[in-house]
């Protein structure tokens, strides 16, 4: 897990020995993805479908809007916390075919520019994976 600042975009990855549509299918499916997103996450399956996502790293609940959705490939929205929507980021999960399963690839990327007081901005943590 790592933190993140409005002017930062974080990326971490993880291998993981399944099949990408395996994979996708743990990300995006009821009761799944549970395990990635927190427990009663929803993720819609097409593109501008909602979603709700116990983010696991915060703990904050989260809303967002899904903006692509390539099963098997890739995923992409835009999240905020639910009591803090001027605290939106964009994420991106791709998934990776490797010799021994599935690179899965997280980058967020804050929405909102930094402040110029280092000491306004607001820090929070990658969903991790």
């Amino acid at each position: 897990m790592s933190d993140a600042t409005h002017d930062q975009q974080v990326q971490t990855h993880l291998d993981i020995e399944s099949e990408p549509d395996d994979v996708w299918n743990a990300l995006t499916s009821p009761g799944d993805s549970d395990s990635w997103h927190g427990e009663g996450s929803v993720i819609g399956e097409e593109a501008g479908d909602t979603l709700f996502i116990s983010d696991p790293a915060s703990g904050r609940p989260k809303s967002g809007i899904v903006e692509t959705s390539l099963p098997g490939e890739r995923l992409v929205y835009t999240w905020w916390p639910i009591e803090a929507p001027d605290e939106a980021s964009h994420v991106t999960i791709t998934l990776e075919p490797i010799t021994h399963g599935t690179r899965v690839i997280v980058t967020e990327r804050p929405l909102v520019p930094s402040s110029p007081n280092p000491s306004a901005g607001n820090t929070r943590a990658l969903a991790s994976c």
